[in-house]
Parts: C-alpha cells; structure tokens; sequence
C-alpha cells in the first residue's frame, strides 16, 4: 500500500518550517511527501525548508501557478494525490505541530481499518470549538467519535472516493454552528456528513497527536481564540515505542477522557438535528417562495 503525506501551505514559512521538523521526528521510511504551496514572495523559504529537513528524495513540492484558497487548495492537492495512485494520505497544514508517533499511528490505523472508519483524527474534537482531547496519560488509547476538524487527519482513498470528495463543496448555508452564527466551509462540509451518515466514524486519539500554532495569519483563527484552544495542550511524546494502540468503547475510557467522548457524543447529536432542521427550514421557505410567484400568463 503506498503511503504519503500531503502538505498545504501560504504565507508562513517559519510555522511550515516548525512543522517540517516535527514530521522528520516520525518514521517516515515508505512515506512519499507531497508538498502544495500557494504562490507568494516566500515562496523561496518554503522550497528551503524542505530541502533542509525532508530527504530529497521522497519530497515533490509544487507551487500552484495561481492561488486557489483554503478550500480549493487541499482539494486539488489530495485529488493529484489519490489520483497518483496513493493508497493512504496523512493530511497536515502549514499551522500544525505533530507528535513523533504520527505517522505510525496513521499506519497502524490503515493495517487495522474497520469498515466503519472513514478517517483518523489527530486530535479529537469538532470544527470550531476550543474543546479538544488530550490527556498524554493515555497515548495508547484510541476511540471511534462522530467528530471531524482539519487539524490533521488521515485517509484512504475508498473513503475519499466515497465520503470526502463528493461532499468537499457542499454548503448549507442555514446551518449554524454552536454560537449560532452561519458556518460554510470543507472541514464542516465533511463534518455535518459524518455526523448525518449513519454507521460511519472517525478513529480519535485521548492523546492528540497535533496542535495548532498559527497564533497569527490564519484566515480564521484569532489570537484569542487560539490561545484558549490551545495554550497547555500537549501531544504524545517521543516515551512511545511499542507502538500498540487499543481501540475502546466510550463507556470504557479512563474516566477524564470518558466524560468528554460522551459530551462530544452529545454535542453531535443536538448538531445532527440542527442539520435536520434547518434543511427542512431551508425546504420548507424554498417552498414558500416557489407557491408565492405569480404565474406568467
């Protein structure tokens, strides 16, 4: 099976450089290294990054001819890959910072893969809240969740085909997220589908395995916001090295991560029924418009 790690980044050469060099902390031997980068004036420091940190020979960076955005960037990077004939991709942005077993988590999850696993997480938690997993007692233990965020995931190409890729440019545009405010984008787009699928989860750590740390020049992120999210998060260190991860059921995780898992549990189905309703909502005012216009005659 052929394994790569896909890479996006803009206008932050020192965050993608930090990354770098916690990836070359991992086992990257069978890993091909795709690289995507958005044009701009350091465009230069990001081709030196790379070649001061990564192998030469499994890295292929390319610097897109004109930018394509948060949303379409990644897109078009995991469909060259996938279409390159990659079997399994782990997905990272410029803004992560990665723990040393990253990679072999991502492996032992694509020997292990259950039918019902469309991805691994590496970090739990939803789009857009600053409530995330991680307690570094227990960096063995994994857990299926209906959570999805774009802070680094994994993937293999049925599930892309099948889940990820057709729902990629997908909006609602009623849908609110947890302040109530309107919410459009790729991560939610994936999210609302695998909350909405059923029989379908993702694959958390109860040890992250990335943290974010674009404090500044994200598109989205804030300072603040951030700093809450993340401030005191910790990963899973280098101590790991047998390698052995065990899949639990909610009700048997250690209870600091139990509570957690199931107020996620919770926090997904009320946002299930959000979806729900306001398609509905959105059907229903659709409806409304349509038996309002006047006949041409």
């Amino acid at each position: 099976m052929k394994h790569a790690v896909a890479i996006t980044g803009w206008r932050r050469p020192l965050l993608f450089r930090r990354l770098l060099q916690s990836l070359a902390t991992n086992d990257l031997q069978n890993w091909d290294i795709f690289i995507q980068i958005e044009p701009s004036e350091f465009s230069v420091e990001y081709r030196a990054a790379a070649e001061d940190i990564l192998p030469a020979s499994s890295v292929s960076l390319a610097i897109n001819d004109a930018r394509l955005g948060i949303r379409a960037n990644p897109y078009s990077l995991l469909t060259r890959v996938f279409d390159a004939g990659v079997d399994f991709v782990l997905y990272l942005e410029e803004d992560l910072q990665i723990a040393p077993d990253a990679t072999a988590l991502a492996e032992w999850y694509v020997t292990h893969h259950r039918p019902e696993w469309m991805c691994l997480s590496l970090i739990s938690g939803g789009c857009g809240s600053a409530g995330f997993i991680s307690d570094p007692e227990f960096s063995n233990i994994l857990f299926t969740s209906k959570n999805f965020n774009s802070l680094g995931f994994a993937l293999r190409r049925n599930e892309w085909v099948q889940n990820v890729q057709p729902v990629w440019f997908e909006d609602n545009p009623d849908f609110r997220d947890y302040t109530g405010l309107p919410v459009v984008g790729w991560d939610w787009s994936v999210y609302r589908t695998l909350i909405g699928t059923p029989g379908l989860y993702s694959l958390q750590p109860a040890t992250a395995r990335a943290t974010h740390t674009g404090r500044f020049g994200g598109v989205h992120c804030q300072p603040d916001w951030h700093d809450f999210a993340f401030a005191g998060l910790r990963l899973a260190d280098s101590a790991i090295t047998k390698r052995n991860y065990d899949v639990l059921p909610t009700e048997m995780l250690p209870a600091s991560v139990r509570r957690q898992a199931a107020l996620w549990d919770s926090v997904n189905s009320a946002l299930k029924v959000i979806e729900q309703m306001s398609r509905k909502l959105a059907e229903q005012n659709a409806g409304h418009a349509e038996a309002a216009t006047p006949l041409m005659t």
